[in-house]
């Protein structure tokens, strides 16, 4: 089955899935998805499927054949828009606001991308040491400051004359 269907106008910094106008549930429903975006004067495709990774931003042109128009891919990959961040940016941005350790599905809302997509930066941001996790869920790595100087001494390496 194929529904074609529209976003909303204001969706560009949202996944392609969450920009759909009408019922959330849309969303849900299929089992392969494909958005056609507008990025600049770029077109560009990217898919969603539920049992395999994704592909985002694949740069599409228009182009003429045998007196129809139809749409193409192109051989050079679409350059990511500098000005959006990487998911594990957008991953690491939204648990630097948190206090305390936050389970995935919070933090998939938080972030408002795929469990897959969280999944997979956590995964790199916790390889990196970046990232921690316990029972509680996931949290930035907490500083460990270094221990103060001993105050006995006075700078140098040497302790003060007693005062005799």
């Amino acid at each position: 089955m194929l529904l074609v269907h529209h976003a909303r106008k204001d969706s560009g910094s949202s996944r392609p899935g969450q920009a759909l106008r009408g019922s959330s549930e849309l969303h849900g429903w299929g089992d392969s998805n494909l958005y056609m975006r507008r990025r600049g004067s770029q077109l560009t495709l990217s898919t969603e499927h539920r049992a395999a990774a994704s592909v985002d931003h694949m740069p599409l042109e228009l182009v003429q054949r045998d007196g129809a128009l139809a749409l193409s891919l192109l051989n050079e990959p679409a350059q990511p828009d500098p000005s959006e961040p990487s998911d594990i940016q957008r991953v690491q941005m939204a648990m630097a606001q948190l206090r305390e350790p936050v389970p995935v599905q919070q933090l998939r809302k938080l972030c408002g991308m795929r469990m897959a997509s969280v999944c997979s930066a956590l995964t790199e941001l916790k390889r990196s040491g970046v990232v921690v996790h316990d029972p509680r869920g996931y949290q930035i790595k907490p500083v460990s400051l270094p221990l103060p100087i001993d105050p006995k001494g006075n700078g140098n390496g040497k302790r003060p004359l007693s005062e005799d």
